[in-house]
């Protein structure tokens, strides 16, 4: 428990992004008829929780590049995976995205000064 003192706000930010991300394709209208879509951000939104869990408990650096990594996919995703018409769909994923590497890269940045 002495580990908890000193975790940082960021974990769980990403912690509730993971879980708007899992849950934003009913809160976001996300069609049914886009099962890529929402196979994307159960998968991607499922991932962020496990690794945010991951950084509060047991943080090491690479838990950082992946929730980076998955920041990333998210913002290019639309065009990967071929959704990027639908207007609702690509913002969010691109806003999600942005905001999860926002949450990683300056702690991965504090960690390589260290």
């Amino acid at each position: 428990m002495k580990a908890t003192k000193s975790l940082p706000w960021t974990n769980w930010a990403i912690l509730f992004l993971g879980m708007w991300v899992f849950v934003s394709p009913w809160i976001v209208e996300i069609p049914e008829d886009a099962p890529i879509a929402w196979s994307n951000f159960h998968l991607i939104g499922a991932g962020l929780v496990v690794l945010a869990i991951r950084a509060i408990y047991f943080p090491q650096a690479w838990v950082l590049w992946a929730i980076a990594a998955c920041g990333g996919w998210l913002a290019i995703s639309p065009w990967s995976l071929g959704f990027a018409d639908h207007v609702s769909q690509t913002a969010h994923s691109i806003i999600a995205g942005v905001i999860a590497v926002s949450l990683s890269a300056p702690r991965i940045y504090r960690r390589k000064g260290n």
